[in-house]
């Protein structure tokens, strides 16, 4: 029975175990991660894993991450749609704007200014001599770094549906 009590409580206490077997296991005691890249720290803020009390530390720590790769994304299909949303999530959404218009190699802008009009599989799928990157291994209309649509239209734009009436029957509209 969906919204059972038990059910819930059941899922509450599962979900406590989980987060703090992460904790244990891939945090630190300063709040780093045990993988102190773009996308762990993406996933861990994004599906709340990080703890309250590292919380400030962790952030410190992502946005080290975006430092170190000069503002640009340092993600892969994994990480790449949890990055923008979980820059705004703690609290920067400059930094994700930052990262967002980096206009080189990885960005999306790069691609607009390559002329794309979908996104690519690869970051450099077109050399800015108009030259192909490998066409036997190169997708023009992919999904994983598309997912940054979603983040524009739900985190920027604000237009997101509410979770309890799914498929926007009723929206939240709340532009960043």
């Amino acid at each position: 029975i969906v919204g059972d009590s038990a059910t819930a409580a059941r899922m509450d206490e599962m979900a406590a175990k989980v987060k703090a077997a992460f904790d244990d296991e891939f945090i630190t005691a300063s709040g780093r991660l045990a993988y102190d890249d773009q996308t762990s720290y993406a996933l861990a803020f994004l599906h709340d894993l990080i703890p309250p009390e590292k919380r400030e530390a962790a952030k410190r720590y992502f946005k080290a991450t975006i430092l170190r790769s000069d503002g640009k994304v340092g993600t892969g299909f994994i990480g790449t749609p949890a990055l923008l949303p979980a820059l705004v999530k703690i609290g920067e959404p400059s930094i994700a704007a930052d990262v967002f218009l980096q206009e080189g190699v990885p960005g999306w802008l790069y691609q607009v200014k390559m002329g794309a009009t979908t996104i690519w599989e690869r970051w450099d799928a077109m050399a800015p001599d108009g030259t192909i990157y490998n066409p036997q291994m190169n997708s023009y209309n992919h999904y994983a770094y598309g997912a940054v649509c979603q983040w524009l239209l739900e985190g920027v734009a604000g237009f997101r549906p509410v979770p309890e009436d799914p498929g926007f029957a009723t929206i939240i509209f709340e532009p960043l």
